[in-house]
């Protein structure tokens, strides 16, 4: 990750969703980043992880029209 130029913040959040995305995509296939304080090329950097397209409700705070031009128009926003 440290070729990426990621903040420590951005580099958490990539372990954590990864972790994350196993743990629940076997259960409700949702995940919930709102603990987390992210910047936009952390957030477009998450939003590039293949696994993110199993997800079928994400939740973190953030602008609907930014999402998507990152992909990720197939989610439901909550």
């Amino acid at each position: 990750m440290a070729d990426n130029n990621f903040k420590s913040n951005g580099e958490s959040a990539l372990l954590d969703l990864r972790r994350e995305i196993y743990r629940k995509l076997t259960a409700d296939k949702s995940l919930n980043l709102n603990v987390l304080y992210l910047r936009n090329k952390d957030i477009k950097a998450l939003s590039l992880y293949q696994k993110l397209e199993e997800v079928i409700s994400l939740s973190f705070v953030i602008i609907y029209s930014t999402i998507k031009v990152w992909g990720f128009s197939n989610i439901s926003l909550c």
